[in-house]
């Protein structure tokens, strides 16, 4: 079994790392965080334990700022707003990360070009590794009749882009729930009959 660890919250992480690093000014504030906290693991989730938040607490405005989003209970939110502007990107040239509580307002823009460049190594590990078992099967794409792709990351424009190009015509965009159900009724009727 082979596979990449790459997902919807990866690109999530870099959008933060890219986009709300400096707002929170975490670059200007290594000694304060001891190394607690890196730009490899700087996804909201990573930011939420006792040892960053104390050193948060005595950083400057910003990591102030962010210790204050953890402790009110918004991080949840914040996380949201970076998911929402990830999802705009599908279909928009350009997002914000929008996060508007008291204290702190943020639309903070991002666009679909730099977005992608944000991504561009994880989507190529994820083509590795399809070539890779195109590869261990003895196949070309061409011997592949229909790939489907099932929302989220997959409709991620280079991600789709790069998958016509090893498939061309024949990529197909199916509903998520949809596929699951039908993939549940399928292996069922196999089942009980």
């Amino acid at each position: 079994m082979q596979g990449v660890a790459v997902g919807g919250e990866d690109f999530d992480e870099a959008l933060f790392r890219a986009k709300l690093w400096d707002v929170f000014d975490l670059n200007h504030q290594p000694a304060q965080l001891g190394g607690l906290v890196s730009r490899r693991s700087a996804a909201v989730r990573a930011l939420s334990n006792d040892a960053v938040l104390s050193a948060l607490a005595t950083a400057s405005r910003g990591g102030v700022l962010l210790r204050e989003i953890l402790y009110g209970g918004f991080a949840y939110e914040l996380f949201q707003a970076i998911e929402r502007a990830k999802i705009q990107l599908s279909t928009a040239a350009q997002a914000g990360i929008s996060f508007d509580r008291p204290g702190l307002r943020l639309d903070v823009p991002v666009t679909r070009t730099e977005f992608e460049s944000l991504i561009r190594q994880d989507i190529d590990a994820v083509f590795e590794q399809l070539t890779r078992a195109l590869q261990q099967a003895e196949l070309d794409p061409t011997d592949v009749d229909l790939v489907v792709r099932t929302g989220g990351s997959s409709s991620i424009p280079l991600f789709v882009d790069r998958l016509k190009e090893m498939f061309p015509g024949r990529v197909v965009e199916r509903p998520p729930f949809d596929t699951i159900a039908t993939g549940l009724g399928l292996h069922a009727r196999k089942v009980w009959t």
